[in-house]
Formats: C-alpha cells, sequence, structure tokens
C-alpha cells in the first residue's frame, strides 16, 4: 500500500508541473531601469498600481540619513537619481521596462507587449521630499 500511495503522490506532482508549464507567463526586460535602489523598487512593482510604486519611492526618498544630509544630491545620486543643476533642489529618473505575455505555444499576442516608461522628478527643497512619478504604459 505505502508503494501506491508514494506512486501517486508522485503522479500528482508531475501532473502539477506539467499543467504548470501550460500556463501563459509573463516575461519581462528590465534591462532599461538600470541597476540602481530605484530601478529595484521600480522593478519589484512593476505589476502593482502607481500608488504603490509612490509609496516605495516616497519611503526609499525619505530616509532620515537623506532628509538630515547637506548633500542632498549627492545621497539622491547615489540612489539612481540625476540631480544635474545646482542651483534647482530637483532631481530626475527615467528609466523604461518592457515586458509581454508568452502563450504557451511560445507565440505573443502584440496586445499584450507592453513598454512601460517611468519619469521621477524629487524636490528636495521640501520636507517631507516630493515625488512626482509619471507612468507611460504603450502597447507595442
Amino acid at each position: 500500500m505505502k508503494i501506491n500511495i508514494n506512486a501517486c503522490i508522485l503522479a500528482i506532482g508531475f501532473a502539477a508541473l506539467a499543467g504548470c508549464a501550460l500556463e501563459p507567463r509573463i516575461v519581462s526586460d528590465f534591462n532599461g531601469l538600470g541597476t540602481s535602489e530605484v530601478a529595484r523598487v521600480i522593478a519589484k512593482n512593476f505589476l502593482n498600481s502607481q500608488q504603490k510604486v509612490e509609496k516605495d519611492l516616497m519611503d526609499l526618498v525619505n530616509q532620515p540619513d537623506i532628509l538630515d544630509s547637506d548633500e542632498k544630491p549627492k545621497k539622491l545620486t547615489k540612489l539612481g537619481f540625476s540631480c544635474p543643476a545646482l542651483n534647482q533642489p530637483s532631481c530626475i529618473y527615467t528609466g523604461q521596462l518592457n515586458f509581454r505575455l508568452l502563450m504557451p505555444s511560445g507565440s505573443v499576442d502584440p496586445k499584450n507587449n507592453v513598454t512601460k516608461s517611468y519619469s521621477i522628478i524629487v524636490d528636495y527643497s521640501k520636507k517631507p521630499i516630493a515625488a512626482k512619478l509619471v507612468v507611460e504604459t504603450t502597447k507595442i
């Protein structure tokens, strides 16, 4: 009887694995985001709402060591922002990612081939630091 139970469990496991292979899956390309902390926040949340991304970005830029620093542009640059103008208290980040829904047959439905472009502007003259996120989604 013990052999039959093990064989049954093994058969169920193989059936479950085979069933997973028949489901569509998301294939994503994060190379256009870069490797910064900002990029990691976006990559982690790319299927979440814009509000969730904004919340996590606000948590990132409003860390006490940044808020209390006299070198905010330097600290924000380390996170992945570009702070080009010293006379303006703002930094920017831009990046994009691509993802598509891959069907079990290997085909991609053009409606499910998507590029998301992210633009973030942070204003470090305020406490807390303000961040504006714009996300553009394009089906390609």
